[in-house]
């Protein structure tokens, strides 16, 4: 496991298929990053026959550069404010980070 943080924002409303973090390695760890290298990181929803509430979505984070089929990432959260629902999602930038597994 190796844990990375990025500085950035978010674009794009909660709700938008197309929102993604785009921000810059402050923090590489062991993970192949360099820092200052720009990055992004994206949700995938995984696919349900039933619908679900946005709150209640399964899926998982995507770093870009990184393969998924090599690389797990398997959290990205806030660092420097509120984690969870309550965490202001987009405007200035902020502290995220994450853990990956190979």
């Amino acid at each position: 496991m190796s844990r990375f943080i990025l500085r950035g924002r978010w674009h794009g409303s909660p709700l938008d298929s197309e929102r993604h973090f785009e921000g810059t390695v402050v923090e590489a760890g062991h993970t192949g990053l360099h820092e200052g290298a720009a990055v992004s990181v994206t949700w995938q929803a995984d696919v349900f026959t039933l619908m679900t509430r946005p709150a209640h979505a399964h899926g998982s984070y995507r770093l870009g550069g990184m393969p998924s089929d090599r690389f797990v990432l398997a959290s990205f959260v806030r660092k420097d404010g509120e984690v969870g629902r309550d965490a202001v999602h987009d405007g200035e930038e902020q502290l995220w980070g994450g853990e990956i597994y190979s």
